[in-house]
C-alpha cells in the first residue's frame, strides 16, 4: 500500500519518469519487506512456543535479540547501500533519464528500512500474543498517514520523488512508534521496560 500510494501521487506530481524511478527501487523495498517479515514471523513463532512452555525469560531474550538485530541491520544496511548506490541503481535497470528520480527516491527510502524491520517484528509478535486489532491499527495508520504526507511533500514542498520517499519514511516511523507502545503497556506479556 505504501508503494501504491507513492506511485499514485508521483504519477500525478512528477509523471512517467518519476514512476520509472520508483519502479527501479521497488525490488530493494521488497527485499527489506521480505527480510522484515522473516524476522517478524520467526520471532513470533519462537516466542509463542517458549511462552506456551512457560519459559518467559527465553521468550524475552528472543524478542530482545530480534529487536537488536533489526536495529543493527536497519543502521548497517543503508550505509552499505549508499556506498554501492550508483551501480545498484543501474543494475536494476536505470537509464540516464530515470537515474535522477531513482536516486532521489533511493536517498530517503533506504533510511526507512529500520522501520520496516521493526514494524514487521512488532506486528507479528503483537498478533502472536492475541492482539491482532492493535497490530492492524498500527499498520493501517501508517498507510493513512502516507496518504496525507505524500501530497504535502510532493506538491506542498515541491520535493517530487524525494518527497514521496520522505513521506513514506515518516509515516512508517510514526507507525513503528505507535506499535512500540504495546510493549510498554500493562497487558503485554513483553514488558521491555524491564530491560532498562
Amino acid at each position: 500500500m505504501y508503494y501504491l500510494v507513492d506511485a499514485i501521487f508521483v504519477g500525478w506530481g512528477v509523471g512517467a519518469n518519476g514512476l520509472g524511478g520508483l519502479a527501479i527501487i521497488f525490488p530493494l523495498q521488497m527485499f527489506a519487506i521480505a527480510f522484515g517479515m522473516a524476522i517478524g514471523t520467526g520471532t513470533a513463532s519462537i516466542t509463542s512456543i517458549t511462552l506456551g512452555n512457560d519459559r518467559k525469560e527465553n521468550a524475552m531474550k528472543t524478542m530482545m535479540t530480534s529487536v537488536l538485530f533489526s536495529l543493527s541491520l536497519g543502521i548497517l544496511l543503508p550505509v552499505i547501500l549508499m556506498i554501492f548506490k550508483t551501480p545498484l541503481i543501474y543494475l536494476f535497470g536505470a537509464t540516464e533519464i530515470l537515474n535522477v528520480h531513482a536516486e532521489e527516491y533511493f536517498n530517503y527510502i533506504i533510511f526507512g528500512f529500520i522501520f520496516i524491520f521493526l514494524s514487521f517484528l512488532e506486528i507479528n509478535t503483537i498478533k502472536a500474543k492475541g492482539n491482532a486489532r492493535f497490530a492492524a491499527l498500527g499498520m493501517f495508520l501508517g498507510t493513512f498517514l502516507n496518504v496525507i504526507f505524500d501530497p504535502i511533500f510532493i506538491f506542498g514542498f515541491h520535493m517530487g520523488t524525494a518527497g514521496a520517499a520522505l513521506a513514506t519514511v515518516i509515516a512508517r516511523m510514526i507507525s513503528t512508534i505507535i506499535l512500540s507502545r504495546y510493549y510498554f503497556r500493562g497487558e503485554s506479556k513483553f514488558q521491555l521496560k524491564e530491560f532498562y
